[in-house]
């Protein structure tokens, strides 16, 4: 798998977005802006499953709640064994050209 590296990261996850059919994330935390909404808007037509966590306030209920309702996104809350801070950063998108973290 090619490792991505790029100083517009935002531009090139939304490529990688636009290229996959499938995309598998965890994060330690969500907020809304531009990602989010290039997520959503390509999660119309991909699977999306999302292991976020909620230590600190750093996540926000409302991004929580439009990831829920949004169609094809599967979302779950993640905690850390023996409360250690759930703190991940991991991208996988899937496609047709093969599959990229």
């Amino acid at each position: 798998m090619p490792f991505v590296e790029s100083d517009d990261l935002l531009h090139r996850f939304g490529g990688l977005l636009g290229a996959s059919t499938k995309v598998d994330i965890a994060v330690a935390w969500t907020r809304s802006g531009p990602a989010v909404e290039r997520l959503l808007f390509h999660a119309r037509r991909i699977r999306v499953r999302i292991a976020v966590g909620l230590s600190g306030t750093a996540t926000e209920p409302n991004t929580l709640r439009r990831l829920m309702e949004a169609e094809n996104v599967e979302l779950r809350i993640a905690s850390a064994p023996d409360g250690r801070l759930f703190h991940p950063k991991f991208y996988r998108f899937c496609g047709a050209q093969g599959t990229v973290c």
